[in-house]
């Protein structure tokens, strides 16, 4: 199967809403290559496990075991890492590869760390969320009738008009793509055709709209 243009490819699907097509999707889709710092996740399994390793620190302190430690929450928390790692990571395939795999649908976590993007779970991305739309983009450019959909959520750091620049940012980047309700088509994509949503504009390029 030709999982790059399955969905241009596969004719039973072409007349069907977006709501009736299965699209594959990822959870926490930008979880492939964290890095070690933690995010200031409000999530209360966070604060939780930071709760608890500052009292494991205070008594390994408390005990003398780390006398020499300067911050033994800082250590607790380094050692953690590769564990917490492995329970945040949903993905090990980067963007551009889950596309290729026939990946459709992607759900990412957004932090705004003073204007640069990134996503996150627990721990902070280590790609930005740029190089993560480029892909997107780089994908849309490259194929013909497929669809991506993409949903963001769980925005922290985000104040007073950083949403509003944010959305213009996303824009930027694969706002020729987005889906443009009109009068053939419905205001939600999901009670849209997949033949509606592909021919708007006559194709899903940029270069023709």
């Amino acid at each position: 199967m030709d999982y790059m243009n399955w969905m241009r490819l596969n004719t039973n699907i072409h007349d069907k809403r977006l709501a009736n097509i299965c699209l594959p999707m990822t959870h926490d889709s930008g979880t492939f290559d964290l890095s070690d710092e933690m995010a200031p996740d409000p999530a209360e399994w966070v604060v939780e496990l930071e709760n608890a390793l500052a009292k494991i620190a205070k008594d390994l302190n408390d005990a003398g075991i780390l006398p020499y430690v300067a911050d033994p929450l800082a250590w607790l928390l380094d050692e953690a890492v590769v564990s917490l790692k492995g329970l945040t990571t949903a993905t090990k395939e980067n963007i551009a590869t889950q596309l290729r795999m026939g990946i459709r649908g992607f759900d990412f976590r957004m932090y705004n760390k003073s204007g640069v993007y990134y996503t996150y779970h627990g721990l902070q991305s280590t790609s930005t969320f740029a190089s993560m739309l480029d892909d997107i983009r780089d994908f849309l450019g490259q194929t013909t009738g497929e669809i991506v959909y993409v949903n963001l959520s769980h925005y922290i750091m985000f104040e007073g008009d950083d949403l509003e620049t944010f959305g213009n940012f996303v824009k930027s980047k694969v706002g020729a793509w987005a889906y443009r309700p009109n009068a053939a088509a419905s205001n939600d994509p999901f009670q849209a055709t997949y033949a509606q949503i592909i021919g708007q504009e006559g194709t899903n390029n940029p270069a023709s709209s």
